[in-house]
């Protein structure tokens, strides 16, 4: 099946930022950094959120998705799943990061190598099952999905969780 030249380079987008967002985050110490500013860490872990939100609807996690929304099933007839977060984590996302609401609680801590190795793991399953010529005007994408799960593979910690540095951030202005 064909993909749109439009959604191809979205979808190349959407993977290359995770992949981006995911070697920032996972390079960058909470304690000690001195390359990056909380302000720019908090920028990193709030992309990665979103691409990686992005593509969990894009995977079939959205329970009632919009009339226009791009789904990989569109694609990949065969394509089973139904995104890769849990459907707390796709709560807590919209509620720390998409909508502003009362409950929002900005010491929230994300399981980043949990959320990038999900991901990864379903894309590589889609993309799988797509045909030779899909899979040409995807190029590139698999290979940010390898090498996110590679980085969550080599990455000593196995799993860094992030969220804000309270000091640092209230001295920046980014709370109260």
């Amino acid at each position: 099946m064909t993909i749109p030249v439009e959604i191809a380079r979205e979808l190349r987008y959407e993977l290359g930022m995770a992949e981006f967002t995911h070697i920032q985050l996972s390079e960058a110490a909470w304690s000690d950094n001195k390359s990056l500013s909380t302000g720019m860490l908090v920028t990193l872990v709030e992309s990665f959120i979103a691409h990686a939100r992005l593509m969990d609807e894009f995977l079939g996690g959205r329970k009632y998705p919009r009339k226009d929304d791009v789904l990989a099933t569109r694609f990949a007839p065969r394509w089973k799943g139904g995104g890769f977060l849990a459907t707390a984590d796709r709560d807590r996302m919209d509620k720390q990061l998409m909508h502003l609401t009362e409950a929002r609680d900005r010491r929230e801590r994300w399981p980043i190598h949990a959320i990038a190795r999900g991901l990864a793991d379903n894309y590589l399953a889609f993309y799988d099952l797509l045909d030779l010529d899909a899979q040409y005007e995807l190029e590139g994408t698999a290979e940010s999905a390898r090498a996110i799960l590679e980085r969550c593979d080599s990455d000593a910690r196995n799993e860094i969780y992030l969220g804000l540095v309270w000091s640092e951030a209230r001295k920046e202005g980014l709370h109260e």
